[in-house]
């Protein structure tokens, strides 16, 4: 294995069980609306005010991979806080200085409760796991996280499980 998959691999194992948590702030309507446009969304719930409420929803629905996709909630990140591959280098599971590929490996997403537009919401991040495994082409270095999704008074909208490979 390399000096870089296992370095990065003492690394992530330490941060187990460390949250990072991160206050998102308020999801605009517009930015729901464009997120459901960008997905192909057709359902008018995400589109008009009163379709919305007629369907029982206390306000514009977040559509349901918005929390999940989204890497980050800043404006947007300096050319030099991203790897070659796109990932953020500050990202929770992404170890520092390894230069190491980052590929998604799937999500488990658990709805716990309606998101909406304009609620305050906070994420907490943290790794749950790491190992490494022989593929095909090489060693490669696998990576759990969970990410949380919450109101900003704790009450739970989404869980998501997700793994992330590196290389």
């Amino acid at each position: 294995m390399s000096d870089a998959l296992t370095n990065a691999l003492a690394e992530l194992r330490g941060r187990i069980g460390e949250p990072r948590r991160t206050d998102i702030g308020a999801v605009t309507p517009l930015a729901a609306r464009r997120f459901a446009v960008a997905c192909g969304e057709t359902d008018p719930v995400f589109f008009d005010d009163d379709a919305a409420h007629a369907a029982g929803w206390a306000g514009t629905p977040l559509p349901p991979l918005l929390l999940s996709s989204t890497r980050s909630w800043e404006a947007g990140p300096a050319r030099d806080e991203l790897n070659e591959d796109g990932m953020l280098l500050t990202d929770v599971g992404y170890p520092s200085g390894q230069g190491l590929r980052a590929l998604g490996g799937g999500q488990s997403l658990r709805f716990h409760a309606d998101a909406v537009a304009g609620v305050e919401l906070v994420t907490e991040a943290e790794v749950t796991g790491s190992q490494t495994k022989s593929g095909r082409s090489g060693d490669l270095l696998v990576v759990e996280l969970e990410r949380r999704f919450l109101t900003a008074d704790g009450g739970l909208l989404l869980t998501c499980e997700e793994t992330r490979i590196l290389r």
